[in-house]
């Protein structure tokens, strides 16, 4: 398992999880961000995502399909909501 730090801009979507079936998230941030999700190493085409806060609780070894709606959500994208931010990822 590695852990990653990723700089997130409001400017567009940063590939955080790369064909991935389980992952951990958490803000390492003061700000927001958006999580999204997409079948392909493509940026999902959608300006918003899934909402996570700063001191929400992480997200832990969760199966990438039980955090979205899409049928394959292989690639996990995050973008800055409103200023810039970072997470912490743990992939296997």
């Amino acid at each position: 398992m590695t852990l990653v730090k990723h700089d997130l801009t409001t400017a567009g979507w940063t590939l955080i999880g790369d064909n991935v079936a389980t992952i951990s998230v958490q803000n390492a941030g003061q700000f927001p961000y958006y999580l999204n999700f997409n079948a392909t190493n493509s940026a999902p085409s959608e300006n918003f995502g899934f909402i996570r806060h700063p001191g929400e609780a992480p997200i832990t070894k969760a199966a990438v399909t039980s955090l979205t709606h899409k049928a394959t959500p292989n690639y996990v994208f995050a973008k800055a909501l409103s200023k810039n931010t970072s997470v912490i990822v743990e992939t296997p």
